[in-house]
């Protein structure tokens, strides 16, 4: 095996960077969970279902189930 070959061999996260690059946001994808900006976000995951708490700059605060929404 040549040396250079031992630097340039794929990165770990090659593959989960080429994922990421490949998804993609729609309309559809979108769901306001509270008023305005989140500024912050809890996941719940569970075996059942995923909950996501998020709350805003006021202090409003939103769950939301999104099951159904994730694609990848």
């Amino acid at each position: 095996m040549h040396v250079s070959h031992l630097f340039y061999a794929e990165h770990p996260t090659s593959r989960y960077c080429a994922a990421l690059k490949g998804m993609t946001l729609g309309e559809d994808g979108v769901a306001r969970v509270v008023e305005r900006r989140i500024t912050s976000v809890a996941l719940h995951p569970s075996t059942s279902s995923l909950l996501a708490a998020t709350g805003d700059s006021t202090g409003q605060l939103g769950l939301w189930n999104p099951v159904g929404c994730l694609h990848f």
